[in-house]
């Protein structure tokens, strides 16, 4: 399993490379929230805002809105 993540982190990279942009460092971990969220109708930062997911997405605009 990190082998194939490592693998696609680098092909990522590689592609954006390519097409002059960039991969953004910030990753989303899993959690059975992620799932649970939507069948209950609400998003992962309002049905499990202390999980590991909602801290990454949060992280991951953080990183978004650093961007010039």
């Amino acid at each position: 399993r990190l082998t194939l993540n490592r693998e696609v982190l680098e092909l990522s990279s590689e592609i954006a490379q390519r097409l002059d942009t960039q991969v953004l460092e910030t990753k989303i971990r899993t959690s059975v929230v992620v799932a649970e969220a939507p069948a209950h109708g609400e998003s992962v930062l309002s049905y499990a805002p202390s999980s590991n997911p909602s801290h990454d997405f949060q992280a991951l605009l953080d990183e978004l809105l650093a961007l010039p």
